[in-house]
């Protein structure tokens, strides 16, 4: 898989926003120690039958694959029937599993972004949502630019259950 809007990557980067030329995509390199797992609306497979490399190796190195298994299938059940994430229901399930995680070392956090998709395709804005893995014995201060904020939600995101 390669790193675009609609497949996991390796978990190393984001990328996201930008046309359907490929300009103005966004990219953001994932510091060492730190990995990235997309989620995205109305396209769960990806999410619920694969995990990145990088992701995997950061799991599986600190010892939290169960935690991480456990975890995953909390954050689907978050799915509405339409395909749709409730965020905040995510964002909960993550506050959940917070201390599992830290207690093997890891931080988790889910991370969201609007990004315009620019003019070629009619100024739309595209609703990203990710989480990053940090090992916090490499970077213990680390906390992303993009944590999640409910303002950055798509407005119909309670409808659209």
């Amino acid at each position: 898989h390669t790193s675009t809007m609609t497949s996991h990557g390796d978990g190393s980067t984001m990328k996201y926003g930008g046309n359907a030329f490929g300009r103005n995509v966004t990219q953001k390199q994932m510091p060492a120690g730190v990995a990235c797992e997309q989620l995205e609306d109305f396209n769960a497979k990806p999410f619920a039958n694969s995990s990145p490399p990088v992701v995997n190796a950061l799991i599986s190195a600190k010892g939290l694959t169960s935690v991480y298994e456990e975890w995953k299938r909390d954050v689907l059940k978050q799915q509405g029937v339409l395909g749709s994430f409730s965020l905040p229901k995510v964002a909960a399930v993550v506050d959940t599993f917070q201390s599992q995680f830290e207690t093997k070392g890891v931080k988790l956090f889910l991370c969201n972004v609007r990004a315009s998709t620019g003019p070629q395709t009619g100024q739309g804005v595209q609703f990203v949502y990710w989480f990053e893995f940090v090992d916090i014995t490499q970077q213990p201060a680390y906390i992303p630019d993009e944590i999640y904020d409910s303002s950055r939600n798509p407005c119909c995101s309670c409808t659209v259950a």
